[in-house]
């Protein structure tokens, strides 16, 4: 969990709920009378992770097809995002550039690091991230779908992104940040 998350959606405050808010994948794993108190780690985990891991989890490095086929990935992460945090992710990336070096993982992979955001749009910093630049170049789009088929139709691969933070529809700050670099 990254510092400073812990009050947001999937932190410490989930314990206050009186049934935790993603129990589904265990329930598909175990059955509709699974009680979250009763899962024993040393036994279960590896039920679970046998059962749903083939279905669930983004973390094949092999993406060859999707790279061949024309496929371009767009991710981001929330600094604050105690629920899918950043540190799977960054490792699973770096996974990726090991299987085709920076350079062809550029032409096809973007990732974001997008600050003091959580969850969803929770989070004490960015709750709204827009397209910032592309080849160099402005980048029209408005948000992460506009930068994905851009990149798609006209090849302007997003090299930053704006993140910001909007209350009442006014934008209380603003960052360009850009995306990750995998050759540090």
């Amino acid at each position: 969990m990254p510092i400073g998350s812990e009050v947001y959606f999937c932190g410490f405050g989930i314990g206050e709920e009186s049934e935790p808010p993603h129990v589904y994948p265990f329930r598909w794993a175990f059955g509709q009378d699974f009680a979250p108190d009763e899962f024993d780690f040393d036994e279960d985990y590896a039920t679970l992770r046998r059962k749903l891991s083939k279905d669930l989890d983004a973390n094949d490095p092999r993406l060859d097809e999707f790279k061949n086929a024309g496929g371009k990935l767009l991710i981001y992460s929330g600094a604050a995002d105690s629920c899918v945090v950043f540190h799977s992710t960054v490792k699973y990336l770096k996974e990726v550039v090991a299987r085709f070096g920076k350079e062809e993982t550029d032409r096809f992979v973007r990732y974001f690091f997008l600050p003091g955001k959580g969850h969803s749009i929770e989070g004490r910093g960015t709750n709204r991230w827009r397209s910032g630049i592309a080849n160099g170049k402005p980048c029209v789009g408005l948000d992460e779908l506009d930068m994905l088929r851009i990149w798609v139709e006209n090849g302007q691969a997003p090299d930053a992104m704006t993140a910001s933070r909007v209350e009442d529809e006014k934008t209380v700050f603003g960052r360009l940040c850009y995306a990750y670099d995998f050759a540090n």
